[in-house]
């Protein structure tokens, strides 16, 4: 016969949680006390990775309890995987008290633990709180890794902090952490949301020159930042690069370059972008129709608005009241 104990269970019951069959996972592990089997911290962790996997966040924070009721030891993984469950859910409050209730206790919050719950924070768009937390996490002395300081800097653009972006980035060179391509975009993305188009042209550059980290998502953001900056001529110069390279231009990428060609009042530089949208099979938006429409406006280009204005229908896109009013000043002209 086979000897049932901790382990035989545990067995079983990571075979229903690779399955996500959670109930069958809490079914086994709610019946080893009656046949005197004590369940242990390993048999707990995985029935709680079972609800989790399964979405049910509920039964996860039950078991939770029931583990302490039950005086079996919490470790890393027990909080780790909880705080996972609610970055998933979107309950950022449970999970920042749960790595406050880590540290108060001996289990110490480890880089995942600390990762999992700034990301939560970060979804929740929280960025002041996820900047405490980083502040935390760099006092607990928990190791820092690209991701850690990827989300710190997400953090500051959502709280349009460029400056403490900037030094978290530049932390983050001189403690030899990798930086990544979402690191970089996220800086630049930073300066983006506050017209900091120099800082953002400086850095790119920068890594054009060694030749690391250069994607759509931080070329885009560039662009944007260019715009925003009336430096429109360079917004378009960067397009033109991203254009001819091995990048594929996005949304984001063609609407702000657009957006350059409203700035600039130049309407034939609006045409051939958005034609060139439906070209490489990008959606027409509202942003991209609405500031072409600007840049045929500003010129009195009425027959190139109208037929913008037109396409409406077409490409299922709404404009708003200044965009319309831009056309009828086309026709005016």
């Amino acid at each position: 016969s086979v000897e049932t104990n901790a382990i035989t269970f545990g067995a079983a019951i990571s075979s229903c949680e690779k399955a996500c069959e959670w109930e069958k996972a809490a079914w086994l592990l709610n019946g080893m006390e009656p046949i005197k089997v004590q369940p242990n911290t390993i048999g707990f962790n995985t029935t709680l990775g079972a609800c989790v996997k399964s979405g049910e966040w509920g039964q996860a924070l039950k078991l939770f309890s029931a583990m302490g009721s039950s005086k079996v030891e919490f470790d890393t993984i027990t909080f780790t995987t909880l705080i996972s469950a609610f970055a998933k859910g979107g309950g950022w409050e449970k999970a920042l008290w749960l790595v406050v209730m880590m540290m108060q206790s001996e289990v110490a919050p480890d880089t995942v633990s600390f990762n999992v719950a700034l990301r939560a924070l970060e979804n929740g768009g929280e960025w002041e709180k996820t900047l405490q937390l980083f502040s935390l996490m760099v006092q607990s002395m928990a190791e820092l890794d690209t991701f850690t300081f990827s989300t710190a800097i997400t953090a500051c653009g959502y709280g349009r902090e460029w400056s403490k972006a900037l030094l978290l980035f530049c932390a983050m060179t001189q403690s030899e952490v990798e930086s990544d391509a979402f690191t970089s975009s996220a800086v630049i993305s930073a300066f983006e949301k506050v017209g900091e188009w120099e800082k953002a042209w400086r850095l790119l550059n920068s890594m054009a020159e060694t030749n690391s980290n250069l994607d759509t998502v931080t070329c885009s953001s560039a662009v944007s930042a260019c715009v925003k900056g009336e430096e429109w001529e360079r917004a378009l110069l960067l397009f033109v690069t991203v254009a001819q390279s091995k990048l594929e231009p996005n949304q984001i990428t063609f609407s702000s370059a657009v957006g350059a060609c409203e700035k600039g009042s130049t309407w034939e530089n609006a045409l051939q972008i958005v034609g060139a949208m439906g070209r490489n099979g990008i959606a027409l938006d509202a942003i991209s129709l609405s500031s072409a429409i600007g840049a045929c406006g500003k010129l009195g280009e009425w027959e190139n608005a109208t037929l913008l204005s037109s396409a409406t229908a077409q490409f299922k896109v709404d404009l708003d009241t200044a965009t319309l009013s831009a056309a009828v000043s086309a026709c005016a002209k």
